[in-house]
C-alpha cells in the first residue's frame, strides 16, 4: 500500500522535461558535442528503465520565445540560428 501512495500522481515531487523534438537538436558540424540525440535518448531510455521517469511528472517541451532564449543566447546567437 505504501508504494502506491509514493507513486500516485499527489506525491510527485519530481518533474522531468522531454519532448521526441530534443532529439533533433544536434550540432551540425561537431558529431561530439554534448548536446546530440544520441545523448538525449540514452539519458530518456535509462530514465525510463531505471523506472525512475515513471515516478516523476513527465512535461512535454514548447517551443521557446526569442525573450526565453534571450536569458542565455545573445541577439546574435539567435539571429544566427534562425538563419540556419
Amino acid at each position: 500500500m505504501a508504494i502506491m501512495e509514493e507513486d500516485s500522481p499527489k506525491r510527485r515531487r519530481v518533474g522531468l522535461m522531454y519532448d521526441d523534438r530534443m532529439c533533433k537538436h544536434a550540432d551540425p558540424v561537431d558529431d561530439d558535442h554534448v548536446e546530440n540525440p544520441n545523448r538525449i535518448r540514452a539519458i530518456w531510455d535509462k530514465l525510463n528503465a531505471s523506472g525512475l521517469a515513471q515516478r516523476c511528472i513527465v512535461s512535454n517541451g514548447k517551443e521557446a520565445k526569442d525573450n526565453h532564449l534571450a536569458l542565455v543566447h545573445s541577439e546574435k546567437h539567435i539571429k544566427l540560428i534562425k538563419n540556419i
